[in-house]
C-alpha cells in the first residue's frame, strides 16, 4: 500500500520533482531526471487513502537507495526500468485528483529543493544531498 501511495504523489507531484533534481544535478548526490526511484526513496509527499492524509516521508534513508532498486527492476523487467517509469510518468494526474476528490482529501502545494541530508546505509551523513519536499 506504501508503494501505491508514493506513485499517487510521483503522478501528481512529478514535473515539480523532476525540475527540482534537474536543477540540482550540480550537487553530489543529485543526478538525472527525477524518476519515481529517486521520488520513493527521498523525502516528498505520499498520498495515504488509507489516513485519508497527504503526508511527506521517505521509503528507505540511504540517499542512494534508488540506485539499487533501479537495477532490481532492470533485473525483473528485463532492462526496461526506464519502460516502467515512462510508464508511471503517462499517467495523468488528473486520475489522482479524482481519486482523492472521491475520497475527500485535499492535495496541498509544496515546493521541492536540494538539502544536505542525504545518508549511508548505516544511517550516518554522508555529506550529500537529495531532493526533499517542503508543504507551502
Amino acid at each position: 500500500m506504501v508503494i501505491l501511495s508514493l506513485y499517487k504523489g510521483y503522478i501528481y507531484y512529478a514535473d515539480q520533482f523532476r525540475d527540482s533534481v534537474r536543477d540540482s544535478n550540480s550537487k553530489s548526490g543529485i543526478e538525472g531526471n527525477g524518476d519515481v526511484f529517486q521520488y520513493a526513496n527521498w523525502y516528498t509527499p505520499i498520498i495515504d487513502l488509507k489516513k485519508g492524509v497527504v503526508r511527506q516521508g521517505v521509503y528507505a534513508g540511504h540517499g542512494a537507495w534508488h540506485v539499487n532498486v533501479r537495477k532490481i527492476y532492470d533485473k525483473l523487467t528485463e532492462g526496461n526500468a526506464k519502460s516502467y517509469e515512462e510508464y508511471i510518468s503517462s499517467i495523468d494526474r488528473k486520475y489522482v485528483e479524482s481519486i482523492v476528490e472521491d475520497e475527500g482529501i485535499k492535495l496541498p502545494e509544496f515546493d521541492f529543493k536540494a538539502e544536505k541530508n542525504s545518508q549511508n546505509s548505516r544511517g550516518e551523513p554522508d555529506g550529500k544531498w537529495t531532493v526533499i519536499s517542503k508543504k507551502r
